[in-house]
């Protein structure tokens, strides 16, 4: 058994494993290994040189440290019950200490997750919520931003202390939401169904955003509620993050 990162010759594995464990369509991991894999963000645990277990990464920055977001960390049917992987997750802290990340991020999809990732030493910080919020008569005036468009003004609404995510993830967000701004907001739109992945800003324009999207109503992501998210840090600083949001679920 080893742990390194995969090969071209691994894709095929890689996206079965993917599909055993979250189900996602052939259209989405189409986008998402064009546009959000990388194989220098990806660590998988080898036996006789198939990956039988693998996580993923995509970058932020908060407090101008760099922060790893960890997400799909999946093992085969077959291997599970046999600590792969925490093996997985301990190498995957080395290496992210190593190259200077202050911290990682995680969200774990359940209540038993979540005790599994606090007992690796995961706190829970931040706070997101979703509402189900019904059109106005009146429509905002919105804009499709470009990804360094949208980026900006994310940072511009993002909540205080919230963690910053640049880069790829936004590259592969363009191929499952519209990114949108308006005059005193922004929003990340899925192209699928009527959810508004992220919302940030003036919260009173989001009716007319809907009218504006010609929906009737939407779920809509935003700051606030309940801590959804978990850190650990890899700089012995006891600080937690304020806000996390657009997690690849």
């Amino acid at each position: 058994m080893i742990i390194d990162n995969p090969r071209a010759e691994h894709l095929t594995a890689l996206r079965l494993l993917w599909q055993q464990a979250f189900g996602d369509p052939d259209g989405f991991l189409d986008d998402f290994f064009a546009k959000g894999f990388a194989f220098d963000r990806c660590r998988c645990v080898f036996r006789e040189g198939e990956p039988v277990a693998a996580v993923y990464r995509f970058d932020g920055v908060w407090q101008d440290k760099k922060i790893a977001y960890l997400y799909a960390l999946a093992v085969a049917e077959g291997h599970r019950g046999q600590g792969l992987s925490r093996l997985l997750l301990a190498d995957t802290h080395g290496a992210l200490r190593r190259m200077g990340y202050a911290g990682a991020v995680l969200e774990p999809a359940t209540d038993a997750l979540r005790e599994y990732y606090s007992r690796l030493g995961y706190r829970a910080f931040g706070a997101r919520q979703e509402q189900r919020i019904r059109a106005s008569a009146e429509p905002e005036a919105l804009s499709e931003l470009g990804l360094l468009g949208y980026e900006q003004a994310r940072k511009k609404y993002l909540p205080q202390n919230g963690i910053c995510q640049p880069g790829a993830l936004t590259e592969f967000l363009q191929t499952q939401a519209r990114l949108l701004g308006g005059e005193d907001f922004v929003a990340a739109v899925s192209r699928q169904d009527a959810f508004i992945l992220e919302f940030l800003g003036n919260e009173n324009r989001i009716p007319g955003l809907l009218r504006a999207l010609d929906m009737e109503e939407a779920v809509v992501r935003l700051p606030g509620g309940a801590a959804t998210s978990m850190y650990l840090s890899l700089d012995e600083s006891s600080d937690l993050p304020s806000y996390f949001g657009l997690p690849m679920d």
